[in-house]
């Protein structure tokens, strides 16, 4: 089974694929940057453009083919005013819904919490997964920071699917079983 962790940015979205022991990622810029060329395996340039819309449909368009080798999708709940950002994400969640692809979404928060806590920063984030699975993104600098939010949900999504979906019994942390319950029962009310 492989699960998608999306973290979702007009300018730097962070993919991350997990299959339960490694991660593939990937990040799409729409911007620019100056050391483009450090690392191309795991980074994505799409040609600039000042047209948001045109910026925000070409992303959903990368997301979702990312998607489609996943078995279920994990992603950051849109959050603030930001137009632009929930008009991508109306357009990620039609196409995934369109291609049959399952998906939740969890509150930055939440996502927080389940990497150990609740107001981490991204130095945070990145320290609780080189410790808790061994991932270091620290060669990519700055360039990590969506990679790891989005490994984050990636694992995330994969435990959530084995408890919640599959029904397996499965470990986790008490405290990180606890989040996967409030994600079960705020996606029962969503229906």
């Amino acid at each position: 089974m492989n699960v998608l962790g999306i973290d979702y940015s007009l300018n730097g979205t962070g993919l991350a694929l997990y299959d339960g022991k490694d991660i593939t990622m990937k990040k799409v810029f729409t911007t620019t940057k100056k050391d483009e060329d450090n690392n191309p395996e795991n980074f994505i340039f799409v040609p600039k453009t000042k047209e948001t819309m045109v910026k925000i449909d070409t992303v959903a368009e990368i997301i979702v083919e990312h998607a489609k080798q996943a078995d279920y999708v994990l992603m950051e709940d849109h959050i603030g005013r930001y137009y632009n950002w929930m008009d991508g994400y109306g357009i990620i969640k039609h196409l995934l819904r369109k291609e049959g692809i399952p998906y939740i979404m969890a509150s930055p928060t939440m996502i927080k919490k389940y990497a150990g806590n609740g107001k981490a920063d991204k130095n945070m984030m990145s320290f609780f997964l080189k410790n808790d699975y061994g991932f270091d993104f620290d060669y990519l600098g700055k360039l990590a920071n969506n990679i790891v939010d989005a490994t984050w949900m990636a694992i995330m999504g994969y435990k959530y699917y084995q408890i919640h979906v599959e029904n397996n019994k499965v470990y986790d942390t008490p405290a990180r079983t606890k989040i996967l319950k409030t994600l079960a029962d705020k996606e029962k009310k969503r229906g």
